[in-house]
């Protein structure tokens, strides 16, 4: 005889008559089943946004929120893409005065300085992002994706503080178009994502600032966790996951050599990370904010796929983004961390190679049959030091010019008798 189970009754939305959920008066806006009015859904963000905020810089697991975190040593760098979750981040610095211009003698600044920069990437349009950044009294710096070719880019960045403006350099545009065109389509996202995290490390290494801070929210940290564990880069996707980090990047010298953002001082500080980009884009919505959304990969990319996945399974089940992040919260960097202890890095991601990697792939995978000659090319001095995750993005690449951190790092880490014996074939 079979028992009858009961199922437990779906939660009831509220009616559309019904007011806030907090004060009573007129509703506006639905998050999952609270309503809110115009007003309090922006003290709703506001609470939010400082709970992500306030307690990495206070040094505390259980900050209070209504106190504001203690002045900062340097300035603040905000990575402005246009997209709802920055453009939040930067509307709510500035309301709360946590910088510089809008700071009084009884809420003094938490960052003393401000600068905005916006990164172009080619066929990209900027819209009103300076405009935005400039009457809020923020510095606004733009840098093209192309410069990551500029050995003196940290230079020109002092340039444009300054107020002297950079000239186009063909030559680098025509370098990115070759990296690009020589990778296959599902791996050009993860490069021009190595790309600009290198761009923001370089500027941020060239101005007066203590933290860098991105505007990446809570949906698009669910797309990077599904997204990096299909890629194989499971052993360090907790290190991207902090809210407060001083994980080193790649950043260009005025050499051309591989620097580190941590040891400039520079610290990473996600403070959206708890906002999903529906609230983002409601929030920009009730403050009258325009929003754009710039994506460089296509419906066949791993990005592409992991985005339209989180999105269509959000509208079904709301939790979703919630549940991922959550579950990405508890995964624990495995490898040794703190300075001189990560191990190797990788020259293109700057994180930390897995340990094993070449032996691992030898015995799980068959790269030449019984019979057949082997049609693999020998490996390189680059292929050798790179991370799972980026070995497979560049697998199958024909030759093109690699970044100028990218080949720093390979002759600070081979020999040069090594490399001599490579190529020495090819001397005459």
């Amino acid at each position: 005889m079979c028992e009858v189970q009961e199922t437990m009754p779906r939660p009831r939305r509220p009616r559309g008559g019904q007011g806030c959920s907090r004060c009573g008066g007129r509703a506006q806006y639905l998050i999952r089943d609270l309503l809110f009015c115009r007003p309090c859904f922006t003290k709703h963000i506001h609470h939010r946004l400082g709970r992500t905020i306030n307690g990495p810089l206070a040094g505390s697991s259980r900050p209070n929120i209504t106190s504001r975190p203690p002045p900062q040593t340097g300035g603040a760098l905000i990575a402005l893409s246009g997209g709802a979750g920055s453009t939040a981040l930067l509307d709510f610095l500035v309301e709360r005065r946590y910088l510089g211009p809008q700071a009084t003698e009884r809420v003094p600044a938490v960052w003393a300085q401000a600068f905005a920069v916006h990164v172009v990437f080619p066929g990209q349009s900027v819209g009103g992002l300076k405009e935005l950044a400039e009457s809020r009294g923020i510095t606004y710096l733009q840098v093209r994706a192309e410069d990551v070719f500029d050995s003196s880019l940290a230079d020109k960045v002092a340039g444009l503080v300054q107020g002297i403006p950079s000239e186009d350099n063909e030559d680098n545009a025509a370098r990115l178009s070759a990296l690009v065109a020589s990778l296959p389509l599902p791996s050009r996202p993860t490069i021009l994502g190595h790309i600009l995290d290198a761009v923001l490390a370089t500027v941020a290494s060239a101005l007066p600032v203590s933290h860098l801070i991105l505007g990446e929210t809570a949906t698009r940290e669910a797309q990077r966790v599904i997204t990096g564990t299909a890629q194989g880069r499971g052993f360090s996707l907790p290190l991207d996951l902090v809210t407060l980090s001083s994980r080193a990047l790649g950043e260009v010298g005025a050499s051309g050599e591989v620097g580190a953002l941590g040891a400039s001082g520079v610290m990473r500080l996600r403070g959206a990370r708890e906002l999903s980009v529906k609230e983002a884009a409601l929030y920009c919505h009730a403050k009258g904010l325009e929003t754009f959304n710039y994506r460089q990969w296509g419906r066949k990319s791993i990005e592409g796929l992991t985005e339209r996945f989180v999105a269509t399974l959000s509208t079904r089940h709301p939790a979703t983004v919630g549940a991922i992040t959550r579950t990405a919260g508890k995964l624990q960097f495995t490898g040794q961390e703190g300075e001189g202890q990560e191990g190797p890095l990788c020259p293109l991601c700057r994180r930390p190679a897995d340990p094993g990697i070449k032996e691992w792939q030898a015995r799980a995978s068959l790269t030449v049959l019984p019979g057949h000659p082997s049609t693999t090319k020998e490996e390189g001095a680059l292929e050798s030091l790179l991370c799972y995750g980026c070995a497979a993005a560049l697998k199958g690449r024909k030759d093109a010019e690699m970044p100028p951190f990218v080949a720093a790092e390979v002759r600070r880490r081979v020999p040069e008798s090594e490399m001599r014996a490579a190529i020495a074939d090819y001397f005459v």
